[in-house]
């Protein structure tokens, strides 16, 4: 089956408070982004990746996207306003038939173990996203106030989230 990433990259990072967008901070030499990117294609190097950058940033995008080795299977794409926008305009480049993982371009300290993980649940399943539980208390906000909710019972959603792309297609 083909592999597809939908790697947004548009964000502002607004709440870091910095100039430099989130993606492009370097980390060891490389943008965030780069690193990001590097992740996939050391988790398969059949992959193919569509990056979703804000239209300003596609230059910067491409002079990263060289710097992997592997230019040839990025394809790059303006993003929206919104996050949701933008995954739906990397999904114009997905084809149906691919599985399609959907991640945060700031996420840089994902595993290839991970992606592969995930790949091979979704490939028996349909769909995958990992997850792991809260190690702080977590509470419920309500008319009175706010309940405590057992941890136990609540999982956190992280990327990359994993689909059949004409599934994916469908819900968007």
């Amino acid at each position: 089956m083909k592999k597809y990433a939908v790697i947004v990259a548009g964000g502002t990072g607004s709440r870091m408070g910095k100039e430099i967008r989130k993606q492009f901070i370097e980390l060891h030499g490389k943008a965030s982004l780069q690193h990001t990117l590097e992740v996939f294609f050391a988790a398969y190097t059949d992959i193919h990746i569509v990056l979703v950058v804000h239209a300003a940033y596609v230059e910067k995008a491409i002079t990263i996207a060289r710097n992997t080795g592997h230019p040839g299977s990025i394809i790059i794409v303006p993003g929206a306003d919104t996050r949701f926008g933008s995954v739906k305009a990397g999904l114009h480049r997905v084809p149906d038939d691919a599985l399609v993982f959907v991640h945060d371009a700031v996420r840089c300290l994902i595993t290839p173990d991970l992606i592969r993980r995930c790949h091979d649940a979704a490939v028996q399943f349909g769909n995958a996203v990992p997850a792991v539980a809260p190690v702080d208390t977590v509470r419920l906000l309500n008319a009175e106030g706010n309940a405590l909710i057992d941890r136990e019972t609540v999982q956190l959603v992280q990327t990359p989230q994993v689909f059949a792309a004409s599934s994916l297609k469908y819900a968007y």
